[in-house]
Formats: structure tokens, C-alpha cells, sequence
């Protein structure tokens, strides 16, 4: 057992990170039991420097009201996800993010309200906030977020691709297409030479979904490129890569599983199984599961939506990283006379402020931390302790959350 003293509390995913010493080699690590991140090294000082260097990630928001201050602590992975001519226009930025978090906080409808409940759907949120942000779209305008089951999904419109790839510097695309192909569609589809070309008569009625074309005429190569993506194609992807569709399919194997136990239960006239979840503090508890709440995001009213997004980020997913990566490599190379760095000051503290939420008494979440911390006595053989009197960031964006643009700027808090 080391006698060495840890000097600060170090939080990752809301609770206390996992410390360990390893008899056998005399070496230190440092883990997450969350999101999984992991550092190793000789001496106490090293590992804490490794580790921080991954990134300390912030507790997932349990409900709307924590939102704002989750997306204080992630605004720099958020500026970086963001396509560069937003993410260097101060103003932009900021309004794109307050929509956003507003638009957000502000649905009350059952079937989202049901994806604050579980863990899974806090994931779902974030990341369909994420992929928004990527495009620079705002929620309700150039996208919306879609419930499924337990989980939400970001449903972009054309008009969200078109702003990433077509706006800005050198953009990739001077103007984008994306059409549904139906049964019964006359079209004729063509690529010659590198040369793309879609054309469709529409059916009447049209019939079911066949196919998605994408394509856009190229800044670059002066032509029209683009691509036919069959909907088996995207069918498959979906089975990879969306998460409401994983979680569709875990959950009809889930039931066909407990049918064939006798475990499947009734709710009046309702059947139901019983899940086990596991809790952030590695806990689990009881999900009931109803069979008429599981539904394929890939069939009925949605699946033409969703076959458009699946195959628009197949096809414009690439340009839109490659874009994000040359505005990196010009930042380093100092090509780029904005500098990101310049316009990072105080640019959410307005935002912040402005946001309607009621902030609630919540759990203190270094109390919570103070309960957890006694997971590593190899390491140090007494638990964390928090790290004092300074105010929390999310008791900073709480004050401004309650408080108004005047306050704010009074207060002169840089909290990013």
C-alpha cells in the first residue's frame, strides 16, 4: 500500500476515477468505469497528468436542468466538432448553441421526456446534440430530434448538409441533392466519365422506399459526383451505426428471449419484461420493458427520414470530417488569421444566461462523490476528498442560468 497522497479530486463521468498501484511492477493507473479511459504510469504525478491529458468527461445530464451546465464543461469539444466558419464566428456559435440547449430543455412532450429516464436515452441526447453541432444545424429549423422507445435520435434536413459543405471558405460542394427513390418511380441514374446524374418522375402512388441517390456538384473537380445507396445498404448500416435501432433490436431479442423462459409478464392487457440497467454507480435496477412502446425507427412514417440521413452521412460524412480536419491544420500552421483560441472568451456566458430553466435543487454532486470515493485503498488509503471551497463549474453556469445578461456581465466569469 502506497503512502503517497493524492492533492486533488479528480472526477470523471460524475464520479470518482478508479486509482490503482500494481505490486508487480510498482506502476500506477488511472480509470474510468464509465466511458473507459485509461492512463498508466511510474509515479502518482505522471498517471494524473496522463489522464487529464485524455480528458476529464463530465457527468452525463440526468435531466434538462443539468444540460447547460454538461455543455459549459464539453464547449470546447463542441467548438471542435463544429463545421470551422461557426465555430469561429463568436456570435454564431453562441446563438447555435443556446437554440440548441433551449430547444432541448424546452420539449415536454411523454415521448422525449422518456429518454431523460434511462441512462441510454442521456446518451442518446447528447450525442444527437453532438451530431447536430457537427453540422452546424439548429434544432427545429435544419433538424429535430426524434424519439424511439427509450432513446432520441437527430434527424438533420437537407438544408443541414447544404450549410456544412456549401457556406464558409472553399467549401467542398456547390450545391447538394438528396432524393428518395420509390417502386414506383420512373428514374434513370447514370455516371459517366466521373460524371453523376439523377433523374426521377415521381409515381403515383409512389410506392415503398427502394433507394436514396445523393449528390452535388464538386467545387473541386468542377462536375457532379454523388452515389445510389439501396435501402438493404442502409439497412445494414443502421444495424452498425444508429444507436435507436441497436437498442430496437436488443430489446425484440430481450423479449423473444423471455418468451420462450415464461418471463414475460403482464400489465392488464399489456405484456412487459423486466431488464436489469446498470446505474452510474455500478448499481443496477429494474427496466420494464412494454412490448407495445418497442418500434423500429426504420419502419412506418420515419424509416424515409432516417433511410435520408443514414445515407447523406454515408456519402457527405467524409467531406464534412476532411473540411473540419483542413481548418485544424491550418490553425497549427498558422495559416488562418482567426484565431479559435481568441474568440473562446466568454462566449457562452450570455447563452448561459439567457436560458429559461428553473434551476432545481439538485443532488450536490460532490456529495455524491464523497459516498463513492473508496474505490482504490492500494493506491491511497483514504477516499477523495472534494476539492474545497471554489464553486463548481456547474454551480458558475447555475448562477448564470438563474441571473440575466447584466448579471452576468458583471460577475466577469470566465468559465471556459
Amino acid at each position: 500500500m502506497s503512502d503517497t497522497k493524492q492533492t486533488e479530486t479528480m472526477i470523471c463521468c460524475g464520479q470518482p476515477v478508479r486509482r490503482t498501484r500494481f505490486k508487480d511492477t510498482g506502476t500506477y493507473a488511472i480509470s474510468c468505469s464509465i466511458c473507459r479511459k485509461y492512463a498508466e504510469a511510474d509515479s502518482p504525478e505522471e498517471v494524473e497528468a496522463q489522464f487529464k491529458a485524455l480528458g476529464l468527461t463530465p457527468a452525463l445530464p440526468a435531466k434538462p436542468q443539468e444540460l447547460p451546465s454538461y455543455v459549459a464543461a464539453k464547449v470546447d469539444e463542441l467548438r471542435q466538432m463544429t463545421v470551422p466558419f461557426v465555430a469561429r464566428d463568436k456570435p454564431a456559435l453562441t446563438r447555435l448553441i443556446k437554440n440548441n440547449i433551449r430547444y432541448v430543455m424546452n420539449r415536454t412532450d411523454e415521448a422525449f421526456l422518456k429518454a431523460w429516464k434511462t441512462q441510454e436515452g442521456q446518451e442518446s441526447i447528447v450525442h444527437a446534440i453532438e451530431e447536430a453541432m457537427s453540422l452546424g444545424a439548429e434544432l427545429g429549423k435544419t433538424g429535430s430530434l426524434v424519439p424511439f422507445g427509450s432513446v432520441v435520435e437527430f434527424i438533420p434536413a437537407v438544408e443541414a448538409y447544404e450549410f456544412a459543405l456549401t457556406n464558409g471558405s472553399n467549401p467542398p460542394f456547390t450545391w447538394i441533392q438528396i432524393n428518395m427513390i420509390h417502386e414506383n418511380d420512373i428514374h434513370e441514374i447514370s455516371q459517366i466519365n466521373g460524371e453523376f446524374s439523377c433523374k426521377i418522375n415521381p409515381g403515383v402512388p409512389r410506392g415503398e422506399l427502394v433507394a436514396v441517390a445523393v449528390y452535388g456538384m464538386n467545387t473541386r473537380l468542377g462536375k457532379v459526383i454523388g452515389e445510389v445507396y439501396d435501402k438493404s445498404r442502409l439497412l445494414e448500416k443502421a444495424r452498425i451505426h444508429s444507436a435507436s435501432y441497436q437498442y430496437y433490436l436488443k430489446d425484440v431479442s430481450a423479449f423473444a428471449k423471455a418468451r420462450t423462459e415464461g418471463k414475460v409478464q403482464r400489465d392488464g392487457g399489456r405484456e412487459y419484461i423486466v431488464t436489469p440497467i446498470k446505474k452510474r454507480d455500478g448499481g443496477t435496477w429494474n427496466k420494464k420493458v412494454y412490448l407495445d412502446e418497442i418500434s423500429n425507427p426504420y419502419e412506418g412514417a420515419d424509416q424515409p427520414e432516417m433511410l435520408r440521413k443514414a445515407a447523406g452521412k454515408s456519402f457527405l460524412g467524409k467531406y464534412a470530417r476532411v473540411r473540419n480536419s483542413e481548418a485544424a491544420i491550418q490553425e497549427v500552421s498558422g495559416d488562418d488569421p482567426g484565431s479559435v483560441d481568441a474568440m473562446i472568451d466568454r462566449t457562452l456566458d450570455v447563452a448561459m444566461a439567457n436560458l429559461e430553466a428553473e434551476p432545481e435543487e439538485t443532488t450536490d454532486v460532490e456529495r455524491e462523490v464523497k459516498a463513492k470515493a473508496s474505490d482504490a485503498p492500494d493506491f491511497d488509503p483514504e477516499p477523495d476528498e472534494p476539492a474545497g471551497e471554489e464553486p463548481t463549474e456547474a454551480d458558475i453556469v447555475g448562477e448564470l442560468v438563474e441571473g440575466d445578461d447584466e448579471a452576468a456581465d458583471q460577475k466577469d466569469l470566465d468559465i471556459f
